[in-house]
């Protein structure tokens, strides 16, 4: 009788973590100011393809729509960003920066 009290339980118990879940927090979103593409840029992106954890994407020529596609589905190692963590003005302002960009140029090496 314990058992199926403990299984009937199970729906209820389930709901009550989800509902409690904390909601994902916005990585950036363009209703809070004013979300330029290279300000998305530099507080998303540049995260990871500036620093060589992921590859460099400017100046590729790669299309916007594959930008955005990739940016929404996520690629091998990078993640997929909602629209709750980036909203589609912020997405479309980046990929159309990130599609008309230029290779940066190489850092000067240092000398000892």
């Amino acid at each position: 009788m314990k058992r199926y009290l403990a299984l009937g339980a199970l729906p209820f118990m389930a709901t009550a973590l989800i509902a409690g879940a904390p909601k994902q927090k916005p990585v950036l979103n363009s209703a809070s100011g004013s979300a330029t593409g290279q300000m998305t840029f530099d507080r998303v992106c540049g995260r990871c393809h500036t620093t060589n954890v992921g590859p460099e994407i400017r100046g590729r020529q790669l299309p916007a729509d594959y930008i955005k596609m990739v940016v929404r589905h996520g690629n091998a190692a990078m993640p997929a960003f909602t629209q709750a963590q980036l909203d589609d003005k912020a997405l479309d302002s980046v990929a159309q920066l990130v599609a008309a960009s230029k290779m940066p140029s190489a850092p000067v090496p240092q000398q000892k």
